[in-house]
């Protein structure tokens, strides 16, 4: 099992270079299961909480409240620790 961290999610959400083409390559050629531990879905709530609190008008709140429906939180799931040897670095 491989576990993301929250860099590598957000590069997954938003990248469109050639590092993040090159994640999607990479997690594309393995058999494992690839996992997000539920702390990348807490930091990235609180900067979509934290950009929409500093927004000014409601044209700027938008995009990042809708940007929230690209996690399926449905998907969350406790499951055993995961080994420290498994994380993709």
């Amino acid at each position: 099992m491989l576990v993301l961290d929250t860099d590598h999610v957000s590069l997954l959400q938003w990248g469109t270079g050639e590092e993040a083409e090159r994640l999607r390559r990479r997690l594309d050629a393995i058999d494992e299961e690839v996992a997000v531990t539920v702390i990348s879905y807490e930091e990235q709530t609180r900067g979509w909480l934290a950009y929409v609190a500093r927004a000014r008008t409601l044209g700027e709140q938008v995009p990042t409240i809708e940007s929230v429906d690209t996690i399926d939180t449905t998907s969350l799931s406790l499951r055993r620790p995961v080994p420290t040897g498994a994380v993709l670095a």
